[in-house]
Formats: C-alpha cells, structure tokens, sequence
C-alpha cells in the first residue's frame, strides 16, 4: 500500500473549541491525488462528550472500535486513511477513496451491523483531488 503511516498528534482549537487531530503526515496528496480524489468524511457522535465537547478514554475507544470496523469493510487498495479530528461532541474520520459510491455501500452495509444503539452516524463526499483538507491540515503555521 505504499509508504508506512506516520501519525501526528495536534492539539487545537477551531471555532474557539478544543479539538484533538490525528493525521497521517506520511501521505503523498501529489502522488495520490489523482488515484483517490474524493474525500469521505464520516462523523461520529460523541454519546457522552465532556464540557470541552471531548470524550473520555472509553468513549474514545467505543469511537475508535466503531472506526475500525468501517475501515475493515473497505478494501484497502481503493482508500486512504487520512486521520481523524474530535471536536464539538463529534469525531471526524477522513478518507480518500477512489470510488465514492462502492466504499459508501460497503460503510453502510457495515454500519448496518455495527449500530446497535441507533446512532446518528453521518457520511460527506467531496471531490477533493488535490486534497485541500489534507494539506489545511498537514500545513505548518509560523
């Protein structure tokens, strides 16, 4: 699959709310770009966030088993994971796809199986194929 991860942690704010980032800093938008040009952008709610609108270690966790199984429903020669942004009672994941209709089936075939508590999981796709949202977020501020 290419190069291995490499993932940094930035803690931040946005809208004046904590929010915490995990990315993929190893990827190569230049060189993948063209091979995965749209963005899914899956939003968990947090069921029980904090008054930072963060979430505690076992709903991260609860989160990050939820991401996990939406990952493995995808074959990974047709996404990339870019990362994942917790913020305002919400956890952002990011992926490049390069068929935004066939990983959508597969992450919703999968969430069919995974959501026993009903939760409001909603899913974004953006053509992005020079990978804005990457780059907003791998760019290093002075």
């Amino acid at each position: 699959m290419g190069e291995e991860a490499t993932f940094s942690v930035i803690q931040a704010k946005r809208d004046g709310l904590d929010a915490v980032i995990i990315i993929d800093t190893a990827l190569r938008p230049d060189l993948l770009g063209q091979s995965f040009p749209w963005l899914l952008i899956i939003t968990l709610p947090i069921l029980r966030p904090n008054s930072s609108g963060l979430c505690d270690q076992a709903e991260s966790d609860r989160l990050s088993d939820i991401e996990d199984q939406l990952l493995d429903s995808l074959d990974p020669n047709h996404y990339r994971y870019m990362g994942r942004m917790t913020w305002n009672k919400e956890r952002d994941v990011f992926i490049y796809v390069d068929d935004p209709d066939n990983a959508l089936e597969g992450i919703q075939s999968q969430l069919r199986e995974i959501d026993p508590q009903n939760i409001s999981i909603t899913i974004e796709s953006r053509y992005e194929p020079n990978w804005d949202t990457y780059r907003q977020f791998t760019v290093q501020s002075s």
